[in-house]
């Protein structure tokens, strides 16, 4: 017994060193980081975990058994995405907890995917408080939110340019790929200048394994992703929004709003018909 409660005490003193290391190893890589100016404010960190917990928390998402989560699909190239969210709200950080999702987390044994998890959620307002040292937002001031997810995309995703919502205050992209054959292959993200309508790549971010990418949407902020094609597996990220007011996330049924009744259009929304607006 005395064997076994050493070992437990071990395992557990351990386990606390690592997160602290982690934690304080992605402090830092935001403390230290330069910013690139075009054609908008972004910051681009390379080898952002270290490599052990990397090749375990790749591995966890590359084999994520989604039938256990409460997984969502999006409109358009979204309809090739698997997502799993879980959302933090400042004013009651712990109730994320208890969503179905985290506890699926939980049940199944992603730990990896558990302590970055934590580790957003605890630091939702320390971490945007660093960065906005980094890439200035007035929007920070409005911080209400934090959306995570994960993130799965199969052969046919895709997504336009577009600027990220105004309820952005800041987004942030962890590449995710289980090797580097995902390097090369046109899966990375596109910045673009619009000038009369028309987009222009202006930068090319390739998808690389343990990068990160961050910056805070604006009315030029315009990003996207080609579509996929020719993978084997699927194109895995964790995808952080902090955001003003509660991400309203969009289904499929939503492409023709003109055809959805009003009752689907108010509870899209999470408004009652008594609901003075």
């Amino acid at each position: 017994l005395n064997c076994l409660e050493t070992n437990v005490k071990e395992n557990k003193l351990n386990c606390l060193e690592t997160n602290v290391k982690e934690n304080i190893n992605i402090i830092n890589k935001f403390n230290n980081c330069n910013v690139s100016k075009h054609p908008f404010e972004h910051i681009v960190i390379d080898d952002f975990f270290t490599e052990t917990f990397y090749e375990n928390l790749s591995e966890e998402i590359n084999n994520i058994d989604l039938s256990k989560f409460n997984v969502k699909h999006y409109s358009n190239g979204g309809k090739y995405r698997n997502s799993i969210n879980i959302i933090c709200r400042l004013d009651n950080i712990s109730e994320y907890k208890n969503s179905k999702n985290y506890q699926a987390l939980i049940k199944n044994n992603y730990l990896h995917i558990l302590k970055i998890v934590d580790f957003y959620m605890e630091n939702i307002k320390n971490l945007p408080n660093i960065i906005v040292n980094k890439i200035k937002t007035n929007r920070i001031k409005f911080l209400s939110y934090l959306h995570f997810s994960i993130c799965k995309d199969f052969n046919k995703y895709f997504i336009d340019p577009h600027t990220d919502s105004e309820n952005n205050v800041f987004s942030q992209l962890i590449y995710c790929p289980p090797n580097k054959n995902y390097e090369n292959k046109n899966l990375g993200l596109e910045l673009y200048s619009k000038k009369n309508d028309k987009f222009d790549v202006e930068k090319y971010i390739d998808f690389k394994k343990n990068r990160v990418i961050t910056f805070a949407p604006n009315d030029i902020s315009y990003h996207g992703v080609n579509c996929v094609k020719d993978i084997e597996n699927t194109r895995n990220s964790l995808q952080i929004f902090w955001m003003k007011n509660k991400f309203i996330e969009k289904p499929i049924a939503f492409n023709n709003i003109e055809k959805s009744s009003s009752n689907d259009i108010l509870k899209l929304l999470d408004i009652k018909k008594d609901d003075k607006i």
